[in-house]
């Protein structure tokens, strides 16, 4: 708070997932009213979130602090009115101070911006998971004449959007303070983590595909002069790149792998399952299905899964259920990465892959929140070894190298502060000899998460 106040009440906070952004930002808010409140002025603060679960806990939390917060999600008949009556009397000096906490989508809408555009009085917004309203839509809704601005998030770059990135900091302000998850851990903040590498290879026939489609992105990268990072990929490149990802993440020996893991911890509890979001390959069970049927049906555990078509009253249901160890498992796809609180998780096992360092934080950050009688969670990645390519096809090779050198970054970083971490680096010895990325660092910045 201190080095936000120096800044000007402005600036963003990097702060580990689970490590208490939310709290510090509602101390945050409650110095800034103290300071108004002896010029006899009112303040209005906006917290903007992604999710509607999110504007439930940023008003649980609020009223730990004895704020009755007023929640701007769903039909607008249920806030627009007490909305309004707040703010006015905010601007006249009648009502010390006001909380509403929107999400995203109705923060951009006409109904909010309507009453926010036109108030005056001095106004604080937190960005909460700010790393989203780098999207056009949602930072064109943000209030120029906002006095105070307080970003929060793990990871506040976006991922292959530096426009995007560079405008957030442009307004929330430079970050300001960062709490690494090592700061976190060491703090007792977080539990302290294991993290198992699980080495996927590729089926006859997916490496084939694989090789077939990696000679395809080395010829377009190399058209597009070489890059595969740039912000602006040419759609042709986007969808072999596509089609590759897709590739790795329904590979078929991830659920095998599984199998083996699962098969001695199927009487366990408080097991997470992330699976790939895209779809699998023509003639192929979708690899959630896949792992409901090993987990339900072979291994006669209690699972459930957890995505965008779980209802809130399900999602709520089965997060209680899974926490008391009635259902061993959920499985995923997505819906648990940001914000979503279980802290009895013990286990996660992603079997999506991914090189965007926001999805793999929030999920370690889910994995590692505090609750009775923890202490240490498990981690298991899951990685496809991709086929060998001779280094005589040099423009193959580096292509390969570069990409395999994305997905390392992500190893490192996931290994960086587990308490295993040079024996978990050690069985991806042979890979990254193979292609001289034995320097390979972590893919998020120090302030990210990272150490």
């Amino acid at each position: 708070m201190q080095r936000w106040f120096v800044a000007g009440g402005r600036g963003i906070w990097e702060m580990a997932t689970g490590a208490g952004k939310t709290f510090a930002a509602l101390a945050a808010a409650t110095q800034v009213y103290r300071r108004l409140a002896d010029s006899d002025r009112s303040l209005a603060v906006v917290v903007v979130c992604p999710f509607q679960h999110l504007v439930e806990q940023w008003a649980e939390a609020a009223a730990t602090f004895g704020i009755r917060a007023i929640r701007c999600s769903g039909s607008r008949d249920s806030w627009m009115t007490t909305l309004a009556d707040a703010f006015a009397g905010t601007a006249a000096n009648e009502t010390p101070f006001v909380l509403a906490v929107a999400t995203n989508q109705t923060f951009a809408g006409d109904a909010f911006q309507a009453h926010l555009l036109p108030y005056r009085g001095d106004l604080l917004i937190i960005g909460d998971e700010v790393h989203n309203l780098g999207a056009p839509t949602l930072r064109e809704a943000l209030p120029e004449h906002a006095a105070y601005r307080l970003g929060l998030s793990a990871t506040p770059e976006r991922h292959f959007d530096p426009e995007g990135s560079a405008e957030l900091a442009g307004y929330f302000g430079p970050t300001v303070f960062s709490f690494s998850l090592a700061d976190a851990i060491d703090a007792g903040a977080l539990v302290r983590y294991r993290y198992f590498p699980v080495l996927v290879p590729l089926s006859d026939d997916e490496q084939e595909l694989y090789l077939a489609l990696s000679e395809r992105i080395a010829r377009l990268a190399a058209t597009a002069g070489g890059s595969l990072d740039a912000g602006e990929v040419p759609g042709p490149l986007q969808i072999a790149l596509f089609e590759r990802a897709r590739l790795l993440g329904a590979a078929s020996g991830k659920v095998p792998a599984l199998r083996a893991l699962m098969e001695p911890l199927k009487d366990s509890s408080h097991n997470l399952v992330y699976c790939a979001d895209s779809d699998s390959r023509p003639g192929q069970q979708p690899q959630l299905e896949q792992v409901l049927s090993l987990l339900g049906r072979d291994l006669q555990m209690r699972v459930s899964s957890y995505t965008h078509l779980t209802t809130p009253a399900e999602r709520e249901e089965r997060r209680r259920r899974f926490a008391e160890g009635d259902l061993q498992a959920l499985v995923a796809i997505r819906c648990l990465d940001e914000g979503v609180d279980i802290p009895e998780a013990r286990r996660g096992f992603i079997l999506a892959s991914t090189t965007n360092p926001r999805q793999f934080v929030q999920r370690r950050g889910r994995l590692l929140r505090r609750a009775p009688g923890k202490e240490r969670a498990d981690l298991y990645d899951f990685i496809v070894v991709p086929p060998e390519v001779s280094s005589t096809d040099r423009k193959l090779w580096e292509t390969e190298r570069r990409l395999v050198g994305r997905e390392l970054a992500r190893v490192v970083e996931l290994a960086d502060a587990a308490a295993n971490g040079p024996e978990a680096l050690g069985q991806l010895l042979d890979l990254r000899r193979r292609y001289d990325l034995m320097a390979v660092e972590a893919s998020t910045r120090p302030g990210e998460e990272g150490r």
